[in-house]
């Protein structure tokens, strides 16, 4: 499969040069075979999607690979980013939809830019299963968060949904978001930050937490579970109003593929192991060792009010914002 850039398309680079590419290898991805019902590719609506190297974005994978794309009507071409907080800007311009934080379209749409989430992505809450850790490093004496006072924090990304989680427990166990120095420190590399001293603990989300699990490193629990009393979906898949607007039902579509991915992933865990294995980079045995995540693709005000009262809690949000404002159909 190649990169392909339609006519309202100009290169991710020219958005953000920070954020490393890659086109996703799916198989039949961006090929012209026909889509189930259809006459031939010339039928299907390309598609360009901004997919993590998580299994936040399994959805995708598996709407690729198994189909559910092209049987909507989708010719989709998928682009791998390393930060899910820097991509807002790209949405209607470099690509059509982009895996992002609820946390990230709260602050982009309190600044007035035009940006909705229209799909969920994976939950977790409540009875949902947790897939964030603060991870130590083998031989650390320290045993709670309290402990992590003037400590040095490793994250994905330092204004994403899981740093703003981990601040709320440290804020509930007396800690100020002042008393701690976020790190942005990609997912592949945490473990060797760890090891080398230079950051306290990590927040580690699945299947990497089982597979530093398997290389003797300790967790501090499951950040979710201290900060969220019910499933709340944490990544969203989001696209430019303005663009969503103008293209309904390429949205309607994607929600539905989705829908349908979701579903098949529930229904077919050994096989999404795979695919998330190949796409990711993580061993498959480190996948299958992790507990199964949940996801949900159909969103609530619930999902963002959440997040909004977090945000407001730790200094991150200055106005009042609605929940309902923050996604399509909301």
């Amino acid at each position: 499969m190649s990169l392909k850039f339609g006519k309202h398309h100009r290169p991710w680079f020219a958005v953000a040069g920070t954020v490393a590419v890659t086109v996703a290898a799916l198989a039949g991805c961006g090929s012209s075979s026909p889509a189930a019902g259809g006459s031939g590719g010339d039928s299907l609506t390309p598609i360009t999607v901004a997919v993590s190297l998580s299994s936040s974005s399994l959805g995708a994978y598996v709407a690729a690979q198994e189909g559910f794309f092209k049987q909507n009507g989708l010719n989709a071409t998928l682009i791998k980013i390393q930060n899910k907080t820097n991509l807002i800007d790209g949405l209607g311009n470099s690509f059509d939809f982009g895996i992002t934080y609820g946390p990230t379209v709260i602050a982009a749409v309190a600044k007035g830019l035009d940006v909705q989430a229209v799909a969920g992505a994976n939950e977790v809450g409540g009875t949902a299963t947790p897939d964030t850790a603060l991870m130590l490093p083998p031989g650390s004496n320290i045993s709670s968060v309290a402990q992590l006072a003037g400590k040095r924090i490793g994250a994905g990304t330092t204004n994403g949904v899981t740093n703003l989680m981990t601040l709320v427990w440290l804020k509930q166990a007396g800690v100020q978001p002042t008393d701690v120095t976020a790190v942005a420190v990609s997912l592949g590399t945490m473990g060797d930050q760890l090891q080398a001293g230079r950051i306290a603990t990590a927040e580690v989300v699945e299947p990497y937490i089982a597979q530093l699990k398997n290389e003797g490193f300790k967790s501090l629990g499951f950040v979710e579970n201290h900060v969220l009393s019910s499933p709340t979906v944490v990544s969203v898949w989001a696209a430019s109003k303005t663009w969503a607007d103008q293209h309904k039902n390429v949205v309607a579509e994607f929600q539905k593929s989705q829908a349908e991915a979701i579903s098949w992933i529930y229904s077919h865990r050994a096989q999404s192991n795979k695919i998330l294995s190949q796409q990711i980079g993580v061993p498959l045995a480190s996948i299958q060792s992790a507990p199964n995540p949940d996801y949900r693709a159909t969103l609530t005000t619930s999902d963002f009010s959440t997040f909004i009262s977090m945000m407001q809690n730790v200094g991150w949000l200055k106005t009042s914002v609605s929940a309902s404002s923050m996604f399509y159909g909301g």
